[in-house]
C-alpha cells in the first residue's frame, strides 16, 4: 500500500500506527527468528518439500521405470507426464476454487445469521490439503502395487497420472497459500486466521 488513510482523506487509526512503528524497528534477523520458531510455518514447510519431492519422482522418474523396468515403450510412458502435468494444472485451479468457495459460504452463513464471521480459513484450507494428502498417498500406493510386468494395464497408469497430478499441483497451490498467510501473520505479529 502506498497511501496512507490520511493522503486520501480518511482518519489515521492510532493501532495501525504503532503496529508500524513496530515493525519498522523490527530487524531482518528478528522476524527471521520468529518465522524458525513457529512450528505451524514449519510443518507446511515440511508438507511443501515432501510433495515437491513426490511430483519430482512422478514428473522426472516415472518415465523411465515405466519404459526401463515395466517395459513400456517410451513414447506411452511420456504421457504419463503429459497427463500428469495436465490435470495439475486442472488441480491447482479447482483446490484454489474450492477453497475460496467454502470460505465465501462459511462467511455468508455467518452474516446471514447476523454472527460475524470467526471461522479461520487457514483452517479450511488446511482440510483439504490433508485430503488431498491422503488421495496422493492411495494414488501412490495403487502405482507401486499395481504397475509391474505382470500386470500392465496403460489406462490404469494413464488414470493414475491424471489423479495424482490433479491432487498434488492442488496441495502445492494451498501450500503455498498457506505459507504466505503464515508469514504475513507472524511478521505482522497477528494471530493466525
Amino acid at each position: 500500500m502506498r497511501n496512507k488513510p490520511s493522503d486520501v482523506g480518511l482518519t489515521n487509526f492510532d493501532t495501525s500506527i504503532d503496529e508500524e512503528t513496530d515493525n519498522q524497528e523490527m530487524g531482518r534477523l528478528t522476524k527471521i527468528k520468529l518465522v524458525m520458531k513457529s512450528p505451524f510455518f514449519l510443518s507446511i514447510c515440511l508438507a511443501f518439500f515432501f510433495v515437491q519431492l513426490l511430483k519430482t519422482l512422478y514428473s522426472d522418474w516415472t518415465s523411465i521405470y515405466l519404459n526401463k523396468t515395466i517395459g513400456i515403450d517410451t513414447f506411452k510412458s511420456t504421457y504419463f507426464v503429459s497427463l500428469f502435468e495436465i490435470f495439475g494444472l486442472f488441480g491447482s485451479i479447482f483446490s484454489g476454487t474450492m477453497s475460496d468457495y467454502i470460505i465465501y459460504i462459511k462467511k455468508s452463513t455467518s452474516l446471514k445469521n447476523n454472527q460475524n464471521f470467526t471461522g479461520k480459513p487457514i483452517r479450511y484450507r488446511l482440510c483439504i490439503v490433508l485430503i488431498y494428502l491422503f488421495g496422493i498417498f492411495v494414488f501412490l500406493h495403487l502405482f507401486n502395487f499395481n504397475v509391474s510386468k505382470n500386470s500392465v494395464n496403460i489406462m490404469l497408469i494413464y488414470a493414475i497420472a491424471a489423479v495424482s497430478g490433479f491432487l498434488v499441483y492442488g496441495c502445492i497451490s494451498l501450500l503455498g497459500v498457506m505459507a504466505m498467510v503464515c508469514l504475513f501473520f507472524l511478521i505482522s505479529k497477528r494471530k493466525i486466521t
